[in-house]
C-alpha cells in the first residue's frame, strides 16, 4: 500500500521536479 501511493506521489511530483530542474538548469546556465 505504502509503495503504491508512494510510487503514485513521484509520478505526480517527477513532473513538477523535472520542470523544476528544467529551470534551475537554465538559471545555471545564464549565470
Amino acid at each position: 500500500m505504502m509503495s503504491t501511493s508512494y510510487r503514485h506521489l513521484t509520478i505526480n511530483e517527477r513532473e513538477k521536479i523535472m520542470i523544476l530542474l528544467a529551470q534551475g538548469k537554465k538559471q545555471a546556465e545564464i549565470a
